[in-house]
């Protein structure tokens, strides 16, 4: 192939969606797969109580490493994929975001600092501490620029290496004491995150989109407070909906019921993230397409099909998969096919209910995506607690299903009167 034509092939936007996808699953998969792969050996090695203590510490750990990008993955991007019709200051408001997510990052910091001194020696304690410096450094990530300039694979490729860091230190923390251990894992996660932030910044500056220094000004992190206050709003209730479905689970149907439960949406969430990774590499397009207020819920589905026909595939493969499960291990797995076969349609609802709830992003309405999903989740909760005692775990899945159904039908509505 010759060089000019290799130019044109990588300026193509097909070409381009095909490489961001695939680095975003090369991510997924070196990041998450190793360490799952680390746990896996945990567990047949005996080590449970290890395993379990630290997957609990660093759950919570990453879901405020997730937390303090503030929905930048989305903003920054939309606003770097407006940035020809708004006369957006790209840097300017980069800087004057990532100020907000400082902030945010010390004050968490100090939390964690305040526990390390109120209990010294607990592995949870040390492991918070020592991931607190990657946290700080996690506030000033340009992956949402990349994602703008649809660079999105790249940005996945780079969030493979706070995962890597965790699961090759894992086993050196097993004949260490619990203090040690939660340093040197704690510490693993914080480099990870370190290297992954200047991988970014060296992704931009070899394309030629470094981002020089501009002050922060008090306008636009009002602005990019308030967005990522809404996107915070929208992104916690299922957070939180999770936990609460894991807490009726045990209350309503047992301790087992209630690892059963998790064990499959744990697999069944591996194909909700393939799907956010195609979202992510459709977003640009979505964000240009929408600034033409015309025909939005019939573009919003035409541009994203693919991530839609995803969903309708992974529903039919997964629960293939748990019933194929279920019938060759009919005892030995304790009836875990059958309940990944029952959440398999959790793939499909969900896929509809974030592709408008990311056109609502597109087209700056974060605040009705905000108080949609605070709505639903609510709803969903109810329903928990309704349906759970009368069907059991199919309940669980139901609810959620309903949840997805209702909130897509309140976005639809909302974008036809944008």
């Amino acid at each position: 192939m010759s060089a000019r034509r290799a130019a044109e092939l990588s300026r193509s936007p097909k070409y381009r969606r095909v490489v961001n996808m695939g680095g975003l699953l090369a991510g997924f998969g070196l990041g998450q797969g190793s360490l799952f792969a680390v746990q896996t050996w945990l567990l047949a090695t005996g080590e449970i109580a290890f395993m379990g203590q630290f997957s609990v510490i660093n759950t919570m750990v990453l879901l405020a490493y997730q937390g303090i990008d503030l929905g930048g993955l989305v903003i920054l991007a939309r606003h770097v994929a407006t940035e020809d019709q708004s006369g957006n200051d790209i840097p300017t408001f980069y800087w004057s975001f990532s100020a907000v997510r400082i902030i945010i990052a010390l004050a968490l910091t100090t939390m964690g600092l305040t526990w390390l001194a109120a209990d010294p020696t607990s592995f949870e304690s040390n492991y918070t501490a020592l991931a607190t410096p990657g946290l700080i450094l996690l506030a000033v990530s340009p992956g949402g620029i990349l994602d703008g300039h649809n660079l999105s694979g790249w940005t996945g490729a780079t969030w493979a290496l706070p995962f890597v860091a965790s699961a090759v230190a894992l086993p050196f923390g097993l004949d260490i004491s619990s203090r040690n251990a939660g340093m040197l894992l704690g510490g693993a996660l914080s480099l990870g995150a370190i290297l992954a932030v200047i991988a970014q910044y060296a992704l931009l500056h070899r394309r030629g989109l470094a981002l020089p220094y501009r002050r922060p000004k008090a306008a636009r992190m009002r602005e990019g407070g308030h967005e990522a206050l809404l996107y915070l709003v929208g992104w916690l209730p299922g957070q939180l909906f999770f936990r609460g479905q894991v807490g009726i689970a045990s209350a309503l149907l047992g301790l087992n019921a209630a690892a059963l439960f998790i064990y499959a949406k744990q697999i069944i969430m591996i194909a909700t993230r393939f799907l956010v990774f195609a979202r992510r590499v459709e977003y640009p397009a979505l964000v240009k397409q929408l600034a033409d207020r015309r025909h939005l819920v019939r573009k919003v589905v035409s541009i994203q099909k693919i991530s839609l026909f995803m969903g309708v595939l992974g529903t039919v493969i997964f629960a293939a998969f748990g019933l194929l499960m279920n019938y060759v291990y009919p005892h030995k797995l304790h009836g875990a096919g059958l309940v990944i076969a029952t959440f398999a349609p959790i793939i499909l609802t969900a896929s509809f209910y974030a592709t408008f709830m990311q056109a609502c992003y597109a087209v700056k309405r974060t605040d009705t995506s905000a108080w949609t999903a605070v709505a639903v989740n609510v709803i969903g909760l109810g329903l928990l607690f309704a349906l759970v005692p009368l069907i059991g775990m199919p309940g669980i899945a139901l609810a959620e299903g309903i949840c997805h159904i209702v909130g897509v039908v309140l976005l639809i509505v909302v974008l036809r009167r944008v």
